[in-house]
């Protein structure tokens, strides 16, 4: 498995980590330096999190028309003239910026941080040279609206902490962690992860794109991006990391290594 993922990857740079959850034991991780001790935005993956801190909002509906300003940044959707009317799990599933903005705005820091820690973002890695995720207080409106959709400097994980959070989704019992759960399947079947299904494979999962540190206000160049999808199918959770793409990009690679894991009955 280890060396038909690094062949997925091919040349591009990343890693692909591939967990067996009821064994507790890690099958495969290519580049295993940026797996357990790379540090990147994680992007929309994070919108799991802030969904879990608003799930009492999960009704409310949002017009999205592609563009909300909080803060003196920018977020669009990247959909022309925006997703319509969400609500949460439309919002999760269709990665809508626009409803976790506005439905964020009065949104506590501290929830939001204290409900990344409770998913296992920032708990010390299990692994000697692993690093924990980065999780820091935003200092104004604009950092808090940028950690909400993961970007900015607040938040930074690993593709391990990436496993652990889809891991205690999948794992959870209370309303707000099934709820956010059961929305990632709308993700992979409807949503923006559909190049992660698998025909007959109950596939869960969340496209990530995160711009570069400090490319999010750059005007010379379409700002560079990371790609991430992280989730579950079977009894495997797994992350793919692009450190150049798209959460699109990333959801097609989780698409061929989980045939791939079929083909092996590994699923």
């Amino acid at each position: 498995l280890q060396s038909a993922a690094t062949a997925l990857l091919g040349s591009r740079a990343g890693t692909i980590a591939v967990y067996d959850m009821p064994a507790r034991r890690v099958l495969a991780a290519t580049d295993a330096t940026l797996a357990f001790e790379g540090l990147r935005p994680p992007g929309s993956l994070m919108k799991l999190v802030t969904a879990l801190a608003l799930y009492p909002e999960r009704a409310r509906v949002v017009t999205c028309t592609n563009r909300l300003d909080v803060g003196g940044r920018s977020f669009t959707c990247g959909v022309e003239g925006g997703h319509g009317p969400v609500d949460m799990k439309a919002a999760i599933t269709r990665s809508c910026c626009a409803w976790f903005e506005a439905v964020g705005l009065n949104l506590s820091p501290n929830v939001l941080l204290a409900t990344a820690r409770r998913v296992g973002i920032g708990r010390p890695s299990p692994f000697p040279a692993g690093q924990a995720a980065r999780l820091r207080a935003p200092a104004n409106a604009r950092e808090k609206a940028e950690a909400e959709v993961g970007e900015g400097a607040c938040v930074a994980i690993t593709p391990w902490d990436a496993i652990t959070l889809v891991v205690s989704l999948h794992e959870a019992t209370d309303g707000a962690g099934r709820f956010v759960f059961g929305a990632m399947r709308d993700g992979v079947t409807v949503g923006t992860g559909q190049g992660a299904a698998v025909p007959g494979v109950d596939v869960r999962g969340k496209t990530g794109t995160a711009r570069w540190l400090g490319d999010a206000d750059r005007r010379d160049a379409p700002p560079r991006t990371h790609g991430w999808f992280a989730g579950t199918a079977g009894r495997l959770a797994f992350v793919v990391f692009l450190q150049s793409g798209t959460g699109h990009d990333a959801a097609a690679v989780a698409g061929r290594l989980l045939r791939l894991c079929r083909n092996r009955s590994l699923l």
